[in-house]
């Protein structure tokens, strides 16, 4: 009888055991199940990173290359811009050197200085006006009072006292420069007897100058490019 009860028990026991075994081996199933299922998550999550850096990348690569082409564009436009600045405006013009009172200006070579002038008080630079009244263009420095201001004379009070017999419409103050010097422009209108004009005042050294345009019309464009382009060319040398 009690030989039977130890091997009921032993046979209980090795049951227990059996069980308890199959417990960790499902135990131990589990677990690792778990840690694959979390490894193979977290490879998941590693590629989708790597592939959205990828992405990222791949748009960082193409905004790059984006702005080096704008880049490239910038220094081509820099490129033609310098070009253009440095082309000489003047190629092909003649100058004219006044050295009495030390200045040169810039003339159309189908121009000419007309060589009756005297330098000294009046210089005519002439195109062909058969057809036009332009390009005809002088500068006066007459060696009269008119012409010779005293020092520190500002150039309205002196056109207002000795030129506004001649010009009506003196303006208040200068309202253009000619070599970085205040300068008075008056323009005075067609008629039927006489082309357009702008006289053009400005004093240097005590020598009131003048820079007479004829047949200089607002609506005669081509004309006025002409004479804008001569006038911006003048310069004293001294």
């Amino acid at each position: 009888m009690k030989s039977l009860k130890n091997n009921k028990s032993k046979k209980r026991k090795k049951i227990i055991s059996i069980l308890i075994i199959i417990g960790i081996l499902v135990l131990v199933s589990l677990v690792g199940g778990g840690v694959y299922y979390y490894q193979e998550q977290k490879a998941d999550d590693e590629k989708q990173s790597l592939e959205d850096n990828k992405e990222n990348l791949i748009q960082e690569k193409e905004n790059l290359k984006n702005e080096i082409e704008d880049l490239k564009k910038e220094i081509e436009d820099l490129k033609v811009q310098k070009e253009e600045k440095t082309v000489d405006e003047y190629a092909g013009w003649q100058t004219y050197i006044n050295n009495i009172y030390k200045y040169e200006i810039k003339y159309p070579s189908d121009c000419q200085v007309m060589p009756a002038t005297d330098e000294t008080n009046r210089v005519v630079i002439q195109g062909n006006i058969k057809d036009k009244g332009w390009p005809s263009l002088e500068i006066h420095h007459y060696d009269t009072p008119a012409y010779n201001p005293p020092e520190g004379t500002d150039v309205i009070n002196w056109l207002n006292a000795n030129w506004s017999g001649i010009y009506e419409n003196i303006p208040d103050a200068p309202n253009t420069e000619i070599d970085g010097i205040q300068t008075v422009e008056i323009y005075t209108p067609q008629s039927p007897q006489a082309y357009s004009t702008k006289s053009l005042f400005f004093i240097k050294n005590n020598k009131l100058f003048n820079i007479y345009l004829n047949d200089a019309d607002e609506e005669e464009s081509s004309g006025l490019n002409i004479y804008e382009k001569i006038v911006k060319s003048f310069k004293f040398t001294e």
